[in-house]
């Protein structure tokens, strides 16, 4: 970080409001961890607002030691996952109370309890609420923000959206106090093109709020040039002229070759599967986001006895039962092998490992997604098996590294890509001595998007 940032802003304070943050695992907790772990290297004070017990399908307990913020706060919240977790609570006492010893095995089913609903059914409860499932946390969020703001002088509250409850706490606790708000846009609003609302009264009432959100702030930040051109479209007045790009990111620290402690291999290609051409997909499926026209394509593959014999395909995340379903297809069952959820460390050992990656964006309203995972992809260095829209902006960046990309939802364009990158990035790499087995040099194009340097940007905003 550099120096004069630093001095300027030494005794910084600032706020968060974190639904998710570490020990909570997924992509949104790791953005804010990282966030607080290169502010607070700094100088900066981070004090942060999260959820308090909920039922949640991850936990990465070694980020969280990690990205320690100088204070947090929990406030309860009322949701799904927070009766999950009260039923989950009471059946784990009836059982110690009539056995006389700890559930174990329950404790563990946390994912299965999570993921046990169809997609289907999860959306409709989620979408009874007005501007999102997680309303109910608005209440004692603010309460604890208020009581954190009148005993701290805070130089800025900053909320992280989504969930847009975050954003809405940081409107209210701004708008009282008249401490200055900056919003983090992780996620679209009303403008997600993946939020389906019940009815017309909930889209009314949640962008009747998003212009009160983006009114208030001082300052806005977004993931992408495509999002921040949409919002910028959409709300001319106020805008353009205070928000800016800041790009999730890698941490160079997760990518040093390390000790088995940390559970990440050196950069050279593990000599148990040296042999085969893996490719390797981290994270969740969710509404469009699908494996089924991948798999479809390796069924097709199978069938016209196309497929590399030396193929293996793995998927690690945890997932709901529509996509299990489509990953555990018994013709499948030698092909692809599904890993359950990995820690944040972890999981990138496993892309270390892999020969290639995979990436999933659906076409329909996917031009401005960028996933998190891309750029973490980059600095592996790995080739990258991108199925996303081909005029989109994840192709855009992607374009300029080893990539093969095709349409998401042709199984047929699918199928001859799956063949394309097996031919240009395994076998042409086996008769070259397999050069990806060499360490991968940092370019300054993919220095760019490392944490640090994106937290710098965000100190500039503070500046």
């Amino acid at each position: 970080m550099g120096k004069k940032v630093q001095e300027g802003l030494k005794s910084f304070k600032i706020l968060l409001i974190a639904y998710y943050f570490p020990p909570l695992g997924g992509p949104a907790s790791i953005r804010l961890g990282k966030l607080c772990k290169y502010l607070r290297k700094s100088g900066i004070e981070v004090d942060v607002i999260s959820v308090k017990n909920i039922l949640y399908h991850s936990y990465d307990y070694e980020l969280a030691a990690e990205c320690k913020p100088n204070h947090i706060e929990y406030a309860s919240s009322y949701d799904l996952t927070t009766i999950l977790y009260i039923i989950k609570k009471i059946w784990s006492l009836k059982f110690k109370y009539f056995s006389g010893k700890k559930d174990k095995k329950w404790s563990d089913r946390n994912r299965e309890i999570y993921f046990c609903l169809p997609e289907w059914l999860r959306l409709i409860i989620k979408k009874i609420y007005p501007v999102d499932d997680k309303i109910l946390w608005l209440y004692s969020a603010q309460k604890v923000g208020l009581k954190l703001l009148r005993s701290n002088n805070y130089d800025v509250i900053v909320a992280s959206m989504g969930p847009y409850t975050s954003g809405l706490v940081g409107y209210k606790l701004s708008k009282k106090t008249g401490t200055p708000l900056l919003i983090d846009y992780r996620d679209h609003m009303t403008m997600n093109p993946y939020e389906i609302y019940l009815t017309p009264l909930h889209r009314h009432i949640a962008e009747k709020y998003e212009k009160k959100i983006i009114k208030q702030s001082t300052y806005l930040t977004c993931i992408g040039e495509t999002m921040h051109q949409e919002l910028t479209a959409k709300y001319r007045e106020d805008f353009p002229t205070k928000s800016t790009i800041i790009y999730n990111g890698f941490d160079e620290s997760d990518f040093v070759v390390s000790t088995k402690k940390n559970n990440i291999p050196s950069k050279k290609v593990d000599a148990k599967i040296a042999s085969d051409c893996v490719l390797t997909y981290t994270g969740n499926f969710y509404q469009q986001r699908t494996p089924y026209y991948f798999c479809q394509a390796l069924l097709l593959l199978k069938k016209e006895n196309r497929l590399p014999q030396d193929l293996k395909i793995r998927f690690v995340g945890n997932y709901h039962r529509d996509a299990e379903i489509v990953l555990r297809d018994k013709n499948l069952k030698d092909l692809v092998e599904v890993i359950p959820y990995q820690t944040h460390r972890k999981c990138l050992g496993t892309i270390m490992e892999s020969t290639g990656l995979l990436l999933f964006i659906p076409s329909k309203d996917g031009a401005g997604v960028l996933t998190s995972k891309i750029f973490e992809y980059l600095r592996s260095g790995k080739p990258i098996l991108a199925m996303v829209p081909q005029a989109g902006e994840a192709a855009r960046i992607i374009n300029n590294y080893p990539s093969v990309i095709c349409s998401p939802q042709s199984v047929e364009n699918i199928a001859e890509s799956i063949v394309n990158f097996h031919s240009e990035f395994w076998r042409k790499q086996t008769e070259n001595h397999r050069k990806l087995n060499k360490d991968y040099p940092l370019s300054n194009s993919i220095c760019k998007f490392s944490r640090e340097k994106q937290t710098q940007k965000f100190m500039d905003l503070l500046q």
